[in-house]
């Protein structure tokens, strides 16, 4: 899937699609990231998937206010990488603040 950005680059309005991955949670995961996220807005916060960082976004605002969010990444067979990691499941995770 695509995500589309936006930036001003001094004169006009760039409009661009990027490839994204798609994260989808469950309603207790939910609550669980909005009130870790709630505690770093501003900040920039690591995305970590089988030991590498995939992605290191500023937070605006808490996640898990939504049943999924999305990473976006730059390049297209990243993506489709993450997404394969992603799908051979899940195995429990540390969280470090």
């Amino acid at each position: 899937a695509f995500a589309t950005e936006s930036f001003f680059d001094g004169r006009n309005v760039m409009t661009y699609d990027l490839p994204h991955v798609e994260i989808r949670l469950t309603p207790p995961m939910q609550r669980k990231l909005h009130e870790f996220t709630m505690g770093i807005v501003g900040e920039t916060m690591e995305i970590h998937v089988g030991g590498r960082c995939v992605s290191q976004p500023r937070l605006q605002e808490p996640l898990g206010d939504q049943p999924a969010f999305h990473i976006s990444i730059y390049d297209f067979a990243d993506a489709q990488a993450l997404a394969e990691t992603l799908r051979t499941g899940w195995r429990p995770v540390k969280v470090v603040v």
